[in-house]
């Protein structure tokens, strides 16, 4: 599932890059090692249900079977004593491979839950104070048993102070650090050496979110994140937005407009209110980078961190989140620390930048106007703004430039169609509005008996007559040889003697069991039991390898059919 995965959330870079054939093989590669785990598990479950089957029907006939070689001959009340008590510690026999079966897998449970339970558990690395500085810290991602791998990508000697209530940048090359060192504000890594200093969010408990107005909103101190994939939850656009939090109409309304939200919404039937599929499938990628970026400005937090929101949207829309929303009315006041390749648009109003360098530390770091100064950040934006992005940074601005009438006319345009609409509302034009439809629709259930087309049809699509009838026949054999395993045994202890004479020794066997009740399964001398019943023995159907054989015989079809 996981090459599945891989491949389908980069399908597009794969027919981009004509690798359909390396993908199909390392697919088909993967199916085949499957395939063959599987292939494996079905041969031992099926070795153990023959066991399970085997075993009690083998007991009955190796009993019966072992008996009558050793004294020449079979009673009937020795053969139904024998089958009795075969019949008590049957189903116990035929437990005997499922516990099997089932200590092995809870022996495999115990290890992996033991080897959770012995994983290090999982450490504070943040030091509260109300600063936010990397002092002398060495950083790496997660995991156990890696401390002294050479190989392991380790951020190190990290001395960073992000300013509060101010914007930072944090640059680099792709797999130089950045996520690593969001993560660490957060405190998801494992610190090797040095102090992390990071604010302690207000508890869950203290936030009285309810009662929260304009005047109390921001808590400086409580941090959101913003992931470089977005998170999206099966809700409506609306829910992902205030995510548990009071809706306050303004405040939304403005977060809507600056995340260029409002447009999208127009074109959605239900709005605002359109229900979003697991992990935003009917969504497009800057959709849910928006929708994203929106839950972050509308949350209470103080602390903004943005893992490159930009890198989903288009230029201009990329434009119009940094000026009228990373860095307008909801952003100010809020300390705001960015990740993205975008150097040369988040720069002109950024407080602090950090440059991460391939080798896994900090090329430099500092305040905007001295690195500007120093020169190293003109060579920043040289190194991350392409040729490309001038071009297309340029054409926005010509297109800025020359629709700006258009852009008057189309909030005029827009301005009127909402008039219309509230006047509308006003005279009571619109009625209630229909109810949003659910990406995925409730299931339908009827009550009541089960047609019998629904029975037909069942019948028809499984094969018909032609493969019910087998089976029919099959499952009859299945009742009926059992029955006539037993007939067989009846017949065969009633060869070795005359009917009153098999009615005497019922009779004496029960008389004696009363008396003597410890010795109930032997009332007399089998010896000379054995010996009396020998006078037949010259007839061929008294034979005790012909009896013999039919029970085996039908005991052998029986597992047959068993299985």
């Amino acid at each position: 599932m996981a090459v599945i995965t891989e491949a389908l959330q980069g399908i597009r870079q794969i027919k981009f890059s004509a690798l359909e054939g390396q993908w199909l093989e390392r697919i088909n590669q993967k199916r085949k090692e499957e395939l063959d785990c599987l292939w494996s598990s079905m041969k031992w479950d099926t070795a153990i249900i023959s066991i399970w089957i085997i075993n009690p029907i083998g007991l009955a006939a190796a009993v019966l079977t072992a008996y009558a070689l050793i004294h020449g001959a079979l009673s009937a009340s020795i053969a139904f004593t024998a089958l009795a008590i075969l019949g008590n510690i049957e189903m116990t026999l035929s437990v005997i491979p499922e516990l099997t079966t089932d200590a092995l897998e809870a022996w495999v449970s115990a290890e992996r839950i033991e080897k959770y339970l012995r994983s290090p558990e999982k450490e504070d690395c943040l030091t509260k104070s109300d600063k936010i500085v990397f002092d002398d810290a060495s950083i790496a991602w997660p995991a156990d048993g890696v401390e002294d791998d050479p190989d392991r990508f380790v951020l190190r000697h990290i001395n960073l102070e992000f300013p509060r209530k101010e914007l930072s940048v944090i640059s680099g090359k792709t797999g130089s650090g950045k996520s690593l060192l969001l993560a660490a504000l957060l405190g998801e890594i494992d610190k090797m050496a040095g102090t992390i200093y990071m604010p302690k969010a207000v508890a869950p408990g203290e936030r009285f979110d309810s009662k929260a107005t304009a005047a109390n909103w921001i808590l400086e101190d409580s941090v959101a994140y913003a992931a470089q994939v977005p998170w999206i939850e099966n809700a409506t656009i609306k829910e992902n937005i205030t995510f548990g939090l009071p809706v306050d109409a303004d405040r939304y309304d403005k977060v809507v407009n600056v995340c260029a939200l409002r447009k999208d919404f127009e074109l959605l039937e239900d709005g605002d209110g359109t229900d979003i599929g697991a992990n935003g499938i009917n969504l497009s990628g800057g959709q849910r980078s928006r929708v994203s970026f929106a839950r972050l400005l509308y949350s209470r937090a103080g602390i903004l961190i943005l893992d490159d929101v930009f890198s989903a949207v288009d230029a201009h829309v990329g434009r119009q989140l940094y000026e009228e929303a990373l860095t307008g009315e909801l952003g100010q006041g809020r300390t705001r620390i960015l990740v993205t390749h975008h150097v040369g648009l988040v720069m002109p109003r950024a407080r602090y930048a950090v440059s991460l360098s391939e080798e896994g530390s900090i090329a430099f770091a500092g305040n905007v106007d001295d690195l500007r100064q120093n020169g190293q950040l003109e060579e920043l934006e040289q190194q991350e703004i392409s040729k490309e992005e001038e071009e297309e940074a340029e054409n926005l601005a010509e297109e800025l430039e020359g629709g700006e009438e258009q852009t008057e006319t189309l909030k005029l345009i827009l301005s009127r169609r909402g008039s219309e609409a509230s006047a509308l509302v006003d005279a009571g034009a619109v009625t209630n509005k229909e109810p949003a439809k659910k990406f995925t629709e409730a299931e339908g259930r009827d009550t009541g008996r089960v047609k019998g087309s629904v029975y037909s049809a069942y019948f028809k699509a499984s094969g018909g007559w032609a493969v019910w009838s087998p089976l029919v026949i099959i499952y009859l054999l299945s009742m009926v040889l059992p029955l006539a395993r037993t007939y067989s045994v009846t017949v065969w202890t009633r060869s070795y003697q005359p009917e009153a004479d098999h009615q005497h020794v019922l009779f004496n066997h029960a008389q004696y069991g009363a008396t003597n009740q410890q010795q109930v399964f032997m009332p007399w001398n089998m010896n000379s039991t054995a010996s009396g019943m020998k006078h037949h023995k010259d007839s061929p159907k008294n034979n005790i390898w012909y009896f013999l054989g039919i029970y085996l015989a039908l005991s052998a079809v029986s597992i047959r059919r068993s299985q």
